[in-house]
């Protein structure tokens, strides 16, 4: 294999690393507090703060900052974010519902 293309697989794959970039800490804070306001309107504090932390540590673990942004842009237009996040919230969720019980 020549240089180049080995040169050209190794940039395809720092830009898909660079792309990769876990939520800040920003964004984890600012969905824990709007999770914890929009759970304590119909359920427990304390269980609606175990609950969003559960989320948000998913979150942390299973999502990039790149999926959240373009979620959150996209609910903002009123449309869904893309399959493969919706699923992975979907799963986030279903993992913390205990918390709520």
């Amino acid at each position: 294999m020549s240089r180049l293309v080995l040169s050209a697989i190794l940039l395809l794959g720092l830009v898909g690393l660079a792309q990769a970039e876990p939520m800040t800490t920003e964004s984890l804070e600012s969905n824990r507090q709007n999770c914890v306001a929009a759970c304590t309107q119909k359920a427990d504090a304390d269980r609606c703060a175990a609950y969003c932390e559960c989320g948000v540590k998913g979150m942390a673990s299973d999502l990039t900052e790149e999926e959240y942004q373009a979620g959150l842009i996209a609910m903002r237009a009123k449309q869904q974010p893309v399959q493969s996040t919706v699923a992975k919230l979907v799963a986030i969720k279903d993992r913390c519902l205990p918390e709520l019980e």
